[in-house]
């Protein structure tokens, strides 16, 4: 080979090396890339830059003027030069130039009306700058004495003064209304029949409880939370009785008494079941009868509804009428009657004097046993 084409070779080949090696990654021994890669700067990315008047990232932006710093502490509305008037929300709280209550002292905003600039705003029922929020729900009260949310107890039954204000727990009028407070069936939280108390699981024993079956004004009654699965109302207590009156509410202690029609028919709006007990004492009541259906309860649905209506029982065989039942069957707690004292069927019927109860199986007119109904 002549010295020309020699020299034409050499030139030939370091040139290819070089592209070759123009192409090649940087790396370390290991075989891996050589992490020189640092994180764009930016305004704000380290503490004080948002107030240093220095251009941090070289973006021609100093400071507050430089949307990495926006909504950084450093940068309230009043903060960023000129943010009073720059229709922007530089700190990004929702508030905009002169609806920013850092604006308030601004040259930009001065005449500007805010809640709160003026004594007494935050507490004065009045929507003063028109923004639709008025006193602490407005942006501009917040901080005001007034307007601090309080704490609440957040445990009523923990033994401790979650609030810190002197009161624990049931103590504290923020427990007002809680289930750990006034349980199911008490004043403060009637229920809607004796049934729900018991399904409750609260309260177990008989007794009186407050009830609200429709909605309308609560009243007490009394419960078995005992008999034949719990959850009845005693609506009448009668028998031996020379005169029935009408009680707020029927207890062990008030014989000779029942409810008023209108606060029946609440409580067998709620109802589905009656249930007809006797004896001759209130705590001996062995003799019972339960409905079958739900013609029984329906007629206490009405003030003048009567058992008449195809009511039928678990027990108990009644004497069938002897004369119109329209001419003596006047509804509660007249419920289930007809002519005649020893032959005629009745529940509850006033005859000389007495209020008594009969049915066939029973051996007469029971003018010595006590006669309850209950709904549940």
């Amino acid at each position: 080979m002549n010295l020309c084409a020699r020299s034409l070779a050499i030139f030939l080949g370091l040139s290819l090396g070089v592209l070759a090696g123009c192409g090649e990654e940087k790396s370390d021994s290991s075989g891996q890339d050589d992490p020189t890669d640092e994180p764009l700067p930016s305004e704000g990315l380290n503490p004080g830059e948002c107030t240093d008047g220095a251009d941090n990232d070289g973006d021609g932006d100093f400071d507050c003027n430089d949307s990495d710093c926006a909504g950084s502490p450093d940068c309230s509305e009043a903060n960023t030069p000129g943010g009073c008037s720059d229709g922007a929300d530089n700190d990004r709280d929702g508030l905009f130039d002169c609806d920013d209550p850092d604006c308030a002292s601004d040259e930009a905003c001065a005449g500007v009306d805010y809640e709160g600039d003026d004594p007494g705003e935050c507490d004065d029922g009045l929507d003063n700058d028109d923004d639709g929020a008025i006193d602490c729900d407005d942006e501009g009260c917040e901080g005001f004495e007034g307007c601090e949310e309080d704490e609440a107890e957040e445990n009523c039954s923990d033994g401790i003064d979650n609030d810190d204000d002197g009161a624990t727990d049931c103590d504290d009028s923020d427990c007002d209304g809680s289930p750990d407070c006034d349980p199911l069936g008490t004043a403060a939280n009637p229920a809607t029949s004796c049934l729900e108390i018991r399904d409750e699981g609260v309260f177990d024993s008989d007794g009186e409880y407050w009830v609200n079956p429709d909605g309308g004004e609560a009243f007490e009654l009394y419960c078995s939370m005992s008999y034949e699965g719990g959850g009845w109302a005693l609506i009448s207590l009668l028998g031996t009785c020379s005169q029935g009156t009408i009680q707020d509410t029927v207890t062990d202690g008030t014989a000779c008494s029942y409810l008023s029609p209108e606060r029946v028919t609440r409580i067998a709006s709620a109802g589905d079941e009656v249930m007809l007990r006797t004896g001759y004492t209130f705590y001996e009541l062995t003799q019972y009868t339960l409905s079958v259906d739900s013609s029984a309860v329906e007629a206490l649905r009405s003030t003048t509804g009567t058992w008449h209506n195809g009511a039928k029982w678990s027990d108990w065989d009644w004497a069938e009428p002897t004369c119109p039942v329209s001419e003596v069957v006047t509804g509660w707690p007249e419920m289930y009657m007809a002519c005649g004292s020893t032959t005629g069927v009745h529940w509850i019927r006033q005859s000389a004097g007495f209020y008594f109860h009969q049915r066939t199986n029973n051996g007469g007119t029971g003018l010595n046993e006590l006669a309850t109904t209950w709904i549940r």
